[in-house]
């Protein structure tokens, strides 16, 4: 699964839900999250927010808030 950036909206709780993700410098549309989790990096204590979703061209990928 490939992890890329995205842009989120942004409501009251800061980064609430991935509207777009970028790759290759082309923005392509969130139209669905298909699993959203929290987890912890062992090394650093960082939590983060990782989301599946599906894509406007149908691919499936992975956004880290």
């Amino acid at each position: 699964m490939k992890t890329v950036p995205g842009e989120f909206y942004a409501g009251a709780k800061a980064s609430e839900t991935p509207r777009y993700a970028v790759i290759d410098g082309r923005r392509f549309e969130v139209r669905e999250v298909l699993e959203r989790k929290r987890t912890l990096d062992p090394k650093t204590g960082a939590v983060e927010e990782r989301f599946r979703c599906r894509l406007e061209d149908g691919r499936v990928v992975d956004i880290v808030a």
